[in-house]
């Protein structure tokens, strides 16, 4: 076993089946209480067949305290996994059976450790020298090109520690509509501000290289927001990058056990009927303070940074002096400053400040802080009232925005 499985490893290796010395990718989707889990092997099978072997782990969890009918539900999963055969024999798939998860950490963030952690063990024995671990979800669809342009990337991107994979949902309710808009908006917003870690942070689109899930101690056991808490971990490495040339299909389906995120969104929606969000201004509260980085290593105080008295007072409460000595401590340079400063004032700190934005900046709804943010920046050159349009053409800008 390596320093990684020894120290952080939750369990044995669920597969006794030879590795093949090829492996390059291995894939892992959390399944629990699902009701196609055919859905994504027969969209992966459709896919065309990369030059390096791929592995598929359905994880089909629960707790040890999981009601009957979903244990039920779960073992329907395993039995169609089990049976599933991709056309071509460099994909298998494997259906992982983790049960009686201790309640205390049982969710999607177990989940995803337990397949990730199998990667690991399985790798150990490939050859291949890229050894990309991705995550899927159980309702997602892909693109036939989604298998060779994640090969292709990292082949191209050698430095790359992980990429996010482009992703679109199906556009067929209102609340999807409100939710999908809010996701690219809140990260070109970022953006606009210079937060230089702007990236989504969605489970079921991103691929990491098995040695940096490694060295970052790999997947952590949350039962929400896994996704967000491990890309934290791995976006600040560097050279993070995006595939824009294939597609996720996330599904559009309402969800009541997430506590928020996509399916939340669409439930939501439903019995409330709107989606209100972070005005711009917020997010340009932010400008200054990322773009004062070096005056801040030279000394300049916080009050003379000509910040909003909003930031000001959030900063004091998060011990910003203290912190800038802290970290000049452990720097010696420009370079190692600015990257230990985001290492703290990272996305969330940034979701943080936000939060406090509704004394001065109250929320609205999507469609209006959306359209005040293309116009200006000159994406759109009138409002735009349709939904459906403005989506449209976020999508557009998050296509070529790399």
């Amino acid at each position: 076993m390596n320093a990684y499985l020894e120290k952080y490893g939750f369990c044995e290796s669920q597969i006794n089946k030879e590795v093949p010395e090829n492996l390059g990718i291995c894939i892992v989707i959390p399944c629990y209480n699902e009701p196609d889990i055919l859905k994504p092997l027969k969209s992966l099978n459709r896919c065309s067949v990369p030059n390096c072997d791929v592995e598929v782990y359905i994880v089909v969890n629960a707790s040890e305290n999981e009601e009957h009918d979903i244990l039920n539900i779960n073992q329907k999963s395993l039995l169609e996994a089990d049976l599933f055969d991709f056309s071509s024999q460099n994909i298998q798939v494997y259906a992982i059976n983790a049960k009686d998860l201790p309640q205390k950490h049982a969710g999607v963030g177990l989940a995803r450790k337990i397949g990730m952690d199998e990667a690991v063990y399985r790798f150990q024995f490939s050859n291949n020298s890229q050894q990309v671990i991705v995550n899927l979800d159980a309702d997602c669809e892909v693109d036939k090109n989604y298998l060779t342009e994640i090969e292709q990337h990292f082949i191209n991107n050698p430095k790359s520690p992980g990429a996010n994979v482009y992703f679109e949902h199906p556009l067929d309710n209102e609340g999807i509509l409100n939710y999908e808009l809010y996701l690219r908006y809140y990260v070109n917003a970022l953006k606009s501000v210079g937060y230089p870690y702007s990236y989504h942070t969605i489970g079921s689109c991103f691929a990491v290289r098995n040695h940096i899930y490694q060295a970052q101690g790999g997947m952590n056991k949350r039962k929400v927001s896994e996704d967000f808490y491990f890309l934290q971990k791995i976006i600040p490495l560097g050279n993070y990058t995006e595939i824009l040339s294939t597609t996720v299909r996330p599904s559009s389906r309402a969800e009541v056990r997430a506590p928020y995120g996509t399916g939340k969104a669409v439930v939501t929606y439903n019995t409330e009927q709107q989606f209100i969000t972070f005005q711009p201004a917020g997010f340009y509260c932010l400008e200054k303070l990322f773009n004062g980085t070096a005056k801040i290593y030279q000394g300049v105080e916080l009050q003379n940074l000509q910040l909003a008295p909003i930031l000001i007072t959030f900063l004091e409460k998060e011990n910003f002096v203290q912190k800038i000595e802290e970290i000049k401590s452990n720097t010696t340079n420009l370079a190692g400053f600015t990257k230990r400063f985001y290492n703290w004032f990272g996305g969330l700190k940034c979701l943080q400040f936000l939060n406090t934005c509704d004394i001065e900046f109250k929320r609205k709804p999507i469609l209006e802080v959306a359209n005040e943010f293309a116009l200006a920046q000159g994406f759109i050159k009138a409002y735009e009232p349709n939904l459906k349009a403005l989506l449209l053409m976020y999508r557009a800008i998050d296509k070529k925005r790399r």
